[in-house]
């Protein structure tokens, strides 16, 4: 193992192409250049990259690896690095890499790009691409954000099976357009995601989810719509959810023990609101399928839609709603029956 080291200003790009050597750029260094201002890549793997200096590129400020090679790399940007590039600010692939950003990253394209599988990506600092704060593609990665991702398109877009979201600081996109979201999901029916939330993530879009199984755990704050895809998805919320929540097909379930501050949107299959220890502020309603809902401490309007449902209201001054019914029901207020159009089958 060699330490190659840069402590002055440059204008030649750093080649990090040689296995297990430790490439270090320096506090007082600054790396500018027409290209990538470190290039390792190649085949190479189980390399080093600290930057305590700045990288300034015409490209990407770290590329390392190409698609199915490499990998096993460290990446590791401290409380006094800066990365400013007009594509990635770091590019890794061929999984297994550790990423760890304390300082600045700043991009045209995505402030990360991480392709691969069993990557680990840490951020304390602040990472910022015009397109996405940090796009992950691949399978089982971990990525804990301590710090912000800021996106144009996407505070954070990850694809794959098995990854797990971990937020402790805050996800946001920069832009108010419908189809953006502060963090994006996407995988494969049969697929899973996780989660964890207890910062905040805010856009006009907080959460879009894949056509696999996704579980979202928050004791946060979200602000902006949560959208679920296929799948049976599970939501557990004791923080604030401020939007809309539109789960899709599959048999979904939604904990509420915090506080929504918009419409809740089961969708099809037969799904689980259970809000007893919460508060909605807006109605629920339960599509298609026999759904079960269970309100919490306020004043709640539930609308089990079609199917055999089961609505109780908790306490408060609740409503039962058959607003979209254009055949007629009956409900007996004496033995909590309904009949009729979607009332048919419930228990209230």
């Amino acid at each position: 193992m060699a330490i190659i080291s840069t402590l002055t200003n440059t204008s030649t790009p750093i080649a990090a192409n040689v296995s297990g050597n430790v490439y270090l750029i320096g506090p007082d260094a600054i790396v500018t250049t027409t290209g990538d201002a470190v290039d390792g890549n190649n085949t190479s793997t189980s390399k080093r990259i600290v930057v305590q200096g700045s990288l300034i590129a015409e490209q990407d400020g770290i590329d390392l690896g190409s698609a199915g090679t490499g990998g096993f790399n460290q990446i590791h940007v401290t409380r006094t690095g800066y990365i400013f590039a007009e594509s990635d600010g770091i590019e890794a692939e061929g999984g297994s890499n550790v990423v760890v950003n304390e300082g600045s990253i700043f991009a045209a394209n995505d402030g990360m790009f991480i392709l691969g599988d069993g990557n680990r990506i840490t951020n304390y600092g602040d990472v910022t691409g015009t397109s996405d704060g940090i796009d992950v593609t691949g399978n089982f990665n971990i990525l804990t954000n301590h710090g912000r991702l800021t996106g144009g398109d996407e505070g954070l877009e990850i694809s794959g099976d098995g990854n797990r979201i971990v937020n402790y600081g805050a996800i946001v996109t920069s832009n108010d357009f419908v189809g953006n979201e502060a963090v994006e999901v996407s995988h494969n029916a049969g697929e899973t995601s996780f989660l964890y939330n207890y910062g905040t993530i805010g856009g006009i879009g907080a959460y879009a989810g894949g056509q696999g199984a996704d579980t979202i755990v928050n004791e946060g704050a979200i602000t902006g719509e949560v959208r679920t895809n296929l799948g049976d998805d599970v939501i557990r919320n004791s923080g604030s959810i401020d939007g809309h929540v539109e789960l899709s097909t599959g048999d979904d379930q939604l904990f509420n023990r915090g506080l929504i501050f918009g419409d809740v949107n089961l969708g099809g299959s037969n799904d689980l609101f259970d809000g007893r220890n919460g508060e909605i502020v807006g109605t629920v309603t339960g599509g298609l399928g026999d759904d079960t809902i269970l309100g919490g401490t306020g004043d709640d309007t539930v609308n089990g839609g079609a199917g055999a449902d089961i609505l109780e209201g908790g306490a408060g001054v609740d409503t039962v709603s058959y607003v979209f019914d254009t055949t007629g029901v009956t409900v007996r207020l004496w033995n909590g029956t309904g009949a009729g159009g979607e009332a048919a089958g419930d228990v209230i």
